[in-house]
């Protein structure tokens, strides 16, 4: 709760990834990392945090987020793991 009301109270536009958590578990040397994180709580507080505080929560994609610019648009293809 702490994390989540500092973000909102700091920040009047605030962007996350729409990812699938159960995706993400595939990967079985972060499997129990993820899954420890408590993601689907921390979206849930922002989003009714930010709608109490008047603040924007902005839903993104995941698709390609790594392999697109954010300023430009550029997209330069797949990255190795340590760059994305």
């Amino acid at each position: 709760h702490a994390l989540t009301k500092e973000l909102v109270e700091q920040y009047d536009v605030i962007k996350i990834e729409d990812l699938k958590a159960k995706n993400l578990l595939k990967n079985h040397k972060l499997a129990r990392a993820i899954a420890n994180q408590s993601w689907r709580k921390l979206r849930f507080q922002l989003a009714y945090k930010c709608e109490w505080y008047g603040k924007q929560l902005v839903i993104v994609n995941p698709r390609k987020t790594s392999q697109i610019c954010s300023s430009c648009g550029f997209d330069d293809g797949k990255h190795t793991l340590n760059v994305r």
